[in-house]
């Protein structure tokens, strides 16, 4: 576990941006990912403060991935959770409102990514100690030996006083664990916060490759990306980080796309309705696999 000033936050999420387009396989196969499946649920639009929205995989089968996105683009909702339920059969989204509020309507859409049940399938989780620093980061790792199909994050409270920044693969060239990345927003919350992380993970799959892009780091808002799998690959798992946002920047979307099963990688981050003056950067992750 690992806690973080909001300049080494911005230093990590932006230090390796040599790595642009790089792809990265990992260890030797061990089995293919059989019965790929993207499943795609949808709150209802309204203006509530808070969406929580679930996709469940179809029976039999074990999430390998996912995320999740807003139904528009707005500077005044963040999500703050993407993650696999415990029984590791779907992915449980969650966004909120910021600190005053959004009279506009909106929607929450949960993302999952399924396959039949893999060897060595696993998902293991971490939590950050629960206290106020501005930023926070943990890591989860995959028993020796497994790699890392999928991440997930989440931020506690969400509530428009803490944001997700980041859920991504860790590991260097054959990611074996996750890390997720929490900031507190502008408003200054003085109460308790946590993050936490979940790294999803299996045996060694053929073709396993991890695709990673980084934006421009400069003021510019919104900010989108989208990054493509090989040839011959689809996404099983994906990754995203804001880094230099300093609480301002909200995450809107972290996908997979199109269904039924997938090949990029699309995410979307916003500044909040304040704006934000310095310069700031997205870096997506597609983890991508035969």
């Amino acid at each position: 576990m690992v806690f973080t000033g909001l300049r080494r936050i911005a230093f990590a999420a932006l230090g390796a941006l040599t790595l642009v387009g790089a792809q990265l396989a990992l260890a030797a196969p061990a089995k293919a990912v059989p019965g790929l499946q993207n499943v795609t649920t949808a709150s209802v639009v309204n203006s509530n403060i808070f969406k929580s929205q679930t996709a469940m995989c179809p029976a039999g089968k074990r999430v390998v991935g996912g995320g999740a996105r807003l139904s528009i683009l707005t500077n005044e909702v963040a999500i703050t959770q993407f993650a696999p339920l415990p029984t590791g059969d779907g992915i449980e989204a969650r966004a909120y409102e910021d600190w005053d509020g959004f009279v506009g309507n909106w929607g929450l859409v949960a993302h999952a990514i399924c396959a039949d049940p893999l060897p060595g399938y696993e998902i293991q989780t971490a939590t950050s100690p629960s206290a106020s620093p501005p930023s926070a980061s943990v890591v989860a790792s995959c028993t020796p030996g497994r790699r890392l199909l999928g991440t997930g994050g989440s931020v506690f409270p969400g509530r428009g006083v803490v944001v997700l920044t980041g859920a991504i693969p860790q590991g260097g060239l054959s990611p074996t664990g996750a890390r997720a990345f929490g900031e507190k927003t502008e408003v200054g919350y003085l109460g308790d916060w946590t993050v936490s992380v979940w790294a999803i993970c299996a045996d060694p799959v053929p073709g396993h490759t991890t695709v990673t892009a980084t934006t421009v780091f400069d003021s510019t808002s919104p900010k989108t990306q989208t990054v493509t799998c090989p040839a011959g690959t689809q996404v099983h798992g994906l990754g995203v980080q804001i880094g230099g946002g300093q609480g301002e920047v909200f995450l809107n979307a972290a996908v997979s796309t199109p269904n039924p099963v997938s090949t990029q990688v699309p995410t979307r981050a916003v500044e909040d309705q304040t704006g934000f003056l310095p310069s700031w950067a997205m870096r997506t992750h597609a983890i991508c696999a035969n």
